[in-house]
């Protein structure tokens, strides 16, 4: 991950958790997926292997990836990776476009580096290219899946 991006998403974080906030998951669209997917990693990694000062930003409990792009994940470069052969078993709703012409991309991240099952990966197929979902039904779906984690999480 460019260390620019990890300063924004770090310095975003800190300044929402330092204003009574919480950042507990994640969203991203296209190459921000692979974002998304690095940031889960590396918090199941620093779930495993214990958190310090310098890292306790990457606390994420779930994630939204919408029209996903191919992999590999990107992971933050300061954050050591002991793990890295393990799929990601955090949640994450997964949008692929069934006429996204990239929707191929987004099912290999998902099928070579999420675990898929109940409270894990989950993959809505939508009508719609690459995109957010257009249908009321389609971001009804998303919205209650994303509102069952903040439950979850006890938000």
């Amino acid at each position: 991950m460019p260390p620019e991006v990890e300063d924004l998403v770090r310095t975003t974080v800190t300044r929402i958790r330092a204003a009574g906030g919480r950042v507990v998951g994640l969203m991203g669209f296209s190459q921000g997926t692979k974002i998304v997917a690095g940031l889960l990693r590396a918090s199941e990694v620093l779930d495993s292997i214990g958190r310090n000062k310098s890292n306790e930003w990457c606390n994420f409990k779930f994630g939204v990836s919408v029209c996903s792009s191919f992999p590999p994940p990107v992971f933050p470069l300061s954050i050591r990776a002991p793990m890295l052969d393990k799929k990601i078993r955090s949640p994450c709703y997964h949008v692929i476009g069934k006429q996204d012409e990239w929707n191929w991309a987004g099912m290999v991240l998902v099928e070579k580096h999420f675990e898929v099952g109940e409270e894990m990966a989950v993959v809505a197929e939508c009508e719609v290219g690459h995109q957010y979902p257009l249908k009321k039904e389609e971001t009804e779906a998303m919205w209650r899946w994303m509102e069952a984690q903040l439950k979850r999480v006890g938000t």
